[in-house]
């Protein structure tokens, strides 16, 4: 199991209007469950948003779970070719000041 973090900083002060678009995603990604299936993205897994409570300030997490590598490439091939979500991350975008991408493996639940 691997866990993909993207962790977005963002403009001071638009933390809450980029919730509101992720918000907007999914429910976009939630209408696209067809096309979904012929990507082979398994649609039953969610994200996670994070907002940051300690530390450096409006700071936004977008946390997701994938069995494997293999399960990410069908799933950035369904975003980078949904007019709808590329639309609504441009604006999103528009809110960061920078961002960065986590992954790590789970070896181990205790």
């Amino acid at each position: 199991m691997i866990i993909e973090r993207v962790v977005f900083k963002m403009k001071y002060g638009k933390t809450e209007e980029g919730l509101k678009l992720w918000a907007e995603l999914s429910e976009v990604l939630e209408s696209m469950t067809d096309e979904a299936k012929t990507y082979g993205v398994n649609t039953s897994k969610k994200m996670r948003m994070l907002v940051r409570i300690s530390g450096s300030t409006d700071v936004i997490v977008n946390e997701i779970n994938v069995s494997s590598y293999n399960e990410m490439n069908p799933m950035a091939a369904m975003w980078g070719r949904s007019p709808k979500i590329q639309e609504i991350y441009r604006r999103f975008v528009l809110l960061c000041e920078s961002s960065s991408r986590e992954m790590y493996k789970i070896e181990a639940s205790i």
